[in-house]
């Protein structure tokens, strides 16, 4: 600041152009011109662009195995929606003469394969056409097995044992009437009645065993009875079983061996080994740096402005104390 003259100009209380100018905070009013945003910004995307493009190219390197190679080839295009000339990329696997073999020989089978398999579509397709025929399988059991009537078994027990019996009796019968007469003992004496009432008690003795028998070979009817219902209802379930499977192996094997040969092992790709993939960086921020420049200008009138006005109320308020003092002396 030139103190001289504000000191003068203080002093005699005339004007001076050069403190005019600072009083009205001459040159402070006028803001620095506004950055570049568009070219800032467009600096930024092809920042961005380079950017991806490296990162495209790190990512893309060439992998060698013990079984063969993967390569990167690159070429030019032209992009429809924009009309720009792109990269293109072009990935190459390349095997190794024995995995190139056997790569061929794996090919060559399954394409054997799927000739044989065409060869039984025709079968497989004519054992299917017709639908089951139920009707020719053996019938199915139309009940459970049954052990038939225990008491009947058991009554038809004792009656053939009592007609065993019958013959024996009449004999015992006939010898004891023969020798009660032998003895002079008349038809109906007492001690008549005696002999036969002993011959009834042996009888009824016999009974009572044949009716134990009896009870026990009914039942024993019965469960054999039983046992063979279950057998003939076992067989003829076991034989509509074999001939409804009979059945459905016929009309499936042809699916069965057609399925088999297009199932078989497949061609596989060979695995190239991972690789730690490059980041992508980050482009410059040149758009908001851009922003930050203009916010600053602005801020930097600003403070200027703001100081021009302070120092201009500094000097009226000197000039107006200057011209005071000179009026007084």
């Amino acid at each position: 600041m030139d103190w001289r003259r504000f000191t003068e100009a203080v002093r005699t209380g005339t004007p001076d152009p050069w403190w005019y100018t600072v009083l009205h905070g001459g040159g402070g009013k006028s803001p620095p011109p506004a950055p570049d945003y568009t070219g800032a910004a467009n600096a930024q995307s092809a920042a961005s662009k380079e950017l991806a493009t490296q990162n495209t190219f790190a990512n893309r390197p060439t992998v060698n195995t013990p079984w063969g190679s993967q390569t990167w080839g690159t070429g030019q295009t032209v992009d429809p929606a924009t009309g720009q000339n792109v990269t293109t990329w072009e990935q190459n696997i390349n095997l190794s003469p024995s995995q190139q073999a056997a790569l061929d020989s794996q090919n060559a089978i399954q394409q054997g394969r799927s000739g044989a398999a065409q060869q039984l579509l025709g079968q497989a397709t004519s054992a299917t056409a017709t639908p089951f025929d139920w009707s020719s399988m053996p019938s199915a059991p139309t009940g459970a097995a049954q052990g038939g009537d225990i008491r009947g078994a058991q009554m038809d027990a004792y009656q053939q044992m009592s007609q065993m019996l019958q013959p024996g009796r009449q004999q015992q019968q006939a010898g004891l009437d023969t020798k009660l007469a032998n003895m002079g003992l008349p038809m109906g004496s007492e001690a008549g009645a005696r002999a036969n009432m002993q011959l009834s008690d042996q009888w009824g003795a016999q009974d009572r065993q044949m009716i134990g028998q009896a009870m026990q070979q009914g039942m024993a009817q019965q469960a054999q009875q039983y046992g063979q219902s279950a057998a003939s209802i076992n067989q003829q379930q076991q034989l509509r079983n074999a001939g409804i499977a009979e059945e459905a192996q016929r009309r499936g094997m042809p699916l069965n061996e057609l399925n088999a040969l297009l199932t078989g092992q497949q061609v596989g790709m060979p695995q190239m080994p991972s690789f730690a993939p490059a980041g992508q960086a980050q482009a410059p921020d040149l758009l908001g740096a851009a922003q930050a420049q203009g916010q600053y200008g602005l801020g930097a009138t600003g403070l200027n402005q703001n100081i021009a006005n302070q120092w201009g109320s500094a000097i009226g308020s000197a000039a107006q104390l200057g011209g005071a003092a000179a009026a007084m002396f």
